[in-house]
């Protein structure tokens, strides 16, 4: 079979499927922190399941990656797998909306321990078709060893169930932190990963990320137009975050097209980004309904706030890596102090001037948007003019 058309129809439905969790992450009825907190089983579900698939697609990109063959049995082992992950939405939603009822948990840790034992048969079809990779299978993470303390840790969760049935979420969460920390240690955390898929599973993801924000407009009730223009303000929040969400794509792209080499630490920054990019439909629908509400500007401006972190640890981590681009990753990282003090200045600022004027929050982004798309403009300025000294160069040494 044609290896990366596999691998690039697998990572889109393992985006959509990624992704989609949040959908069932509504905004609550009233914006109060008392409302918020009780979506607590909801947010820790989604957390559990993004990081585990997350963890899961490491080892899948690892396997595949090296295989020499990917045969028709390989194909219909890996459409298990995805099968078997598609019932995450719907698992997690009903865990999230019952932390406490135990058949939600069950159904939550039945479906993770067959999606497991899918990719198990996976990594079993995989060794009959490329018998001569046995061993470089087992040293990317799917040793019998491996296999069995992941196996071990949802039995024992599955057995705790009837007694404490919240254990279900909390071991999801233990399961994809140890997958996680399996994948650091030793020299694993600079193992190379394949920029390319990497990079197609972030914009697939990115992607349906920007479009679930228009889900929060509904067609309007009446045929007139104050009917459409009663919408008007979560019209505005869905052009400010997609706006916003655009030109992080920009500068995402920018970050990873200037750099080298792609590490599994700086995957894992990857990831995190990734997490708090995926709350955007969540805050954008919040603020969308109160706009006026200190609560819901102040998730909104956090959300950012968490992205942006975790951007400027992804980029230091690039630039740690590669360092003959580290020029270019400081300046598109917002590592130097002119960009990283306007955003985090900026951040803060709207922080504070949520609490004298709730609607400042969705301002202070118009702002912030308005300044990076001049910084990525000063910066394909500045790439055209290095690309022109360059031909010119080129063309007086030919001369």
């Amino acid at each position: 079979m044609n290896k990366e058309r596999f691998t690039g129809f697998s990572d889109a439905i393992i985006a959509i499927e990624v992704t989609i969790l949040i959908l069932e992450i509504e905004p609550p009825e009233q914006a109060t922190l008392a409302a918020v907190l009780k979506q607590g089983g909801s947010f820790a579900a989604f957390s559990a399941s993004f990081l585990l698939i997350m963890a899961t697609w490491y080892f899948h990109h690892n396997i595949i990656n090296v295989a020499h063959r990917v045969t028709f049995p390989v194909y219909l082992a890996n459409t298990l797998w995805i099968f078997v992950m598609s019932l995450f939405p719907l698992a997690t939603a009903w865990v999230g909306r019952y932390p406490l009822a135990f058949w939600p948990e069950c159904l939550f840790i039945l479906v993770t321990l067959v999606w497991m034992g899918a990719y198990s048969l996976l990594v079993y079809s995989l060794d009959v078709a490329n018998p001569e990779q046995r061993h470089e299978f087992y040293a990317l993470g799917n040793s019998r060893t491996n296999l069995r303390w992941r196996f071990g840790i949802v039995v024992a969760v599955l057995l705790i169930l009837p007694w404490w049935p919240i254990a279900g979420i909390i071991g999801q969460i233990l399961l994809g932190v140890a997958s996680a920390v399996s994948t650091l240690r030793n020299n694993n955390r600079h193992q190379d990963i394949n920029k390319s898929r990497l990079i197609a599973f972030t914009d697939g993801i990115i992607a349906i990320i920007v479009t679930l924000l228009v889900l929060q407009l509904v067609v309007p009730t009446g045929i007139h137009v104050h009917d459409l223009l009663t919408q008007s303000v979560k019209f505005a929040t869905y052009a400010i975050s997609f706006l916003f969400i655009m030109i992080v794509w920009y500068n995402h792209h920018d970050l990873f097209n200037g750099s080298g080499k792609i590490t599994t630490i700086v995957y894992w920054d990857n990831v995190l980004w990734l997490l708090f990019l995926s709350f955007f439909p969540y805050v954008t629908a919040f603020v969308g309904e109160s706009p006026d509400k200190r609560l819901a500007e102040w998730l909104y401006v956090g959300v950012q706030l968490l992205w942006s972190l975790s951007y400027t640890k992804m980029a230091r981590d690039l630039r740690r890596v590669n360092p003959a681009d580290g020029d270019h990753i400081r300046f598109v990282g917002k590592l130097n102090g002119y960009s990283a003090t306007a955003l985090y200045g900026g951040l803060f600022v709207a922080v504070v001037l949520v609490y004298f004027v709730p609607i400042s929050g969705l301002l202070v982004t118009i702002l912030l948007a308005v300044f990076n798309v001049i910084r990525a403009w000063q910066d394909a300025q500045r790439q055209e003019h290095h690309s022109v000294e360059k031909r010119e160069e080129k063309h007086g040494t030919r001369e």
